[in-house]
């Protein structure tokens, strides 16, 4: 899901990524940290910021490839 939702968004298209995650219960609390990267890069392209910035807290960015990181905005 969040393979194809990265399609999307770098494809420039963050209304089909935010699609992917439509009607999906996703545990984000448990999900794997790249995982939860995505998400968090979809909501901050759709324009969700607050819901983003909820979700990059509770990312350890340690365990980040560099290109993960850089779908975040810097802070």
């Amino acid at each position: 899901m969040s393979l194809s939702a990265l399609a999307h968004l770098k494809n420039n298209d963050p209304a089909k990524a935010e699609a992917i995650y439509k009607d999906k219960l996703i545990p984000w609390a448990t999900a794997p940290n790249p995982w939860k990267n995505v998400r968090a890069a979809v909501l901050y392209a759709t324009g969700k910021k607050a819901e983003a910035d909820e979700l990059v807290a509770t990312i350890d960015k340690s365990q980040l490839r560099p290109e993960e990181l850089a779908l975040l905005p810097a802070n």
